[in-house]
């Protein structure tokens, strides 16, 4: 992510806003492309917000000006559909004593961003916990919702769907997680009775509405990152833009406290990454002082394994992470064979008999994966 392009976003969306420098946008690319770009990094509503007005927002094409405001005006009016649903969906869990902690985008949206609208986010992730699954599934049906026929009841996928059409036609979609992360060192660091103990109100999604607190959010949002075995998916803008808003939130105390959590938590090495990359990017102000203690537990820290992992031997750190041989050998008969529901679900129009050679396509496609993969990581 080296592109002078995608520099200019970041100088555009950091506290050194455009428009006391009035450096003009370099656009060696098509609208198009940098529409695709921008798209890509999950920037286009914040880009929209920071230029508009400046001398900036006058020098970009036309057809790129009229997208940004047209992409932003769609998020906004969604963004109030998504706002009433959310909080339907929560008031129902809550009659039924299930208390969701709404994470990532779908509460940073609302805690650290000037309006939701420019949080963007495909769906709203929920952590459930172990909340018992008939009482969950029967909440979710009640308001007309879809189900997924995996419950995140398992080592390889700790999560499940579900989605609803609204009267509009806009498709509201929940990730309702039974742990944090699908990767065992992280589901391990945050489990749902400690985040659930400090979650914080969020009154914009109703009185029964709660989020991480500001210091779990961005051990998730680090952890979060890293958590995608491609390199470029990890140093997305918005998500590398979530960890500096949430830096640049807390107090001294709670920095303390973050740095305090990610070395008893074992996740060190992959704060101090986020931290390095925000910093690069958007010239998040970071203490030094944390940063030397981040560094200096990272050097053992177990996940460091993660960092320098790559799609082929990211699901080896996810083993060694996990305790048990019973609870090993479940991940592994998951990975190779998971339920055939699963493979049901993925392959919708696939005849009942061919489940066998699903089973192969799988494990052809991983393999071929995981081959690409390591060329990416190995290429110079």
């Amino acid at each position: 992510m080296s592109s002078e392009l995608t520099h200019w976003f970041c100088r555009c969306l950091s506290a050194a806003a455009p428009g006391k420098s009035a450096v003009p946008a370099p656009f060696p690319r098509s609208a198009d492309e940098t529409m695709a770009l921008l798209q890509e990094h999950g920037i286009q509503y914040l880009l929209c917000r920071a230029l508009r007005g400046t001398a900036e927002w006058d020098a970009l094409p036309d057809t790129l000006r009229a997208w940004l405001t047209a992409e932003w005006r769609n998020a906004i009016a969604l963004d109030i559909l998504r706002q009433e649903e959310l909080r339907r969906v929560l008031d129902a869990f809550a009659e039924q004593n299930i208390f969701p902690v709404v994470m990532k985008g779908g509460a940073l949206a609302h805690t650290h961003y000037a309006d939701p609208s420019l949080r963007p986010r495909v769906d709203t992730d929920l952590l459930l916990g172990q909340a018992p699954d008939e009482r969950v599934g029967s909440v979710l049906v009640g308001l007309g919702y879809e189900l997924s026929g995996d419950r995140g009841e398992h080592w390889v996928n700790r999560q499940f769907n579900a989605w609803r059409r609204d009267r509009h036609g806009v498709t509201h979609t929940l990730d309702l997680h039974r742990a944090i992360s699908n990767r065992a060192l992280f589901a391990r660091a945050l489990g749902y009775q400690e985040v659930a103990a400090r979650a914080v109100p969020l009154p914009a999604l109703g009185g029964q509405a709660r989020a991480l607190h500001p210091v779990d959010a961005l051990l998730l949002a680090c952890m979060h990152r890293v958590a995608h075995t491609d390199p470029r998916e990890r140093d997305r803008l918005i998500w590398l833009y979530d960890i500096h808003l949430l830096y640049r939130g807390l107090s001294a105390q709670q920095a303390d406290r973050f740095a305090a959590l990610a070395r008893e938590k074992g996740v060190a090495a992959v704060c101090l990454d986020g931290l390095h990359k925000a910093r690069e990017y958007f010239e998040t102000t970071i203490c030094d002082r944390m940063l030397q203690q981040l560094s200096t537990a990272a050097r053992s820290d177990r996940s460091r394994r993660l960092l320098q992992a790559g799609p082929a031997s990211v699901d080896w750190v996810n083993l060694g992470s996990i305790e048990g041989l019973a609870n090993k050998w479940r991940f592994l008969h998951e990975l190779v064979l998971p339920p055939a529901h699963y493979m049901r679900r993925k392959y919708p129009h696939a005849a009942r008999y061919a489940l066998p050679f699903l089973y192969l396509r799988r494990a052809a496609t991983g393999a071929l994966h995981r081959a690409r993969g390591m060329y990416r990581t190995r290429k110079p």
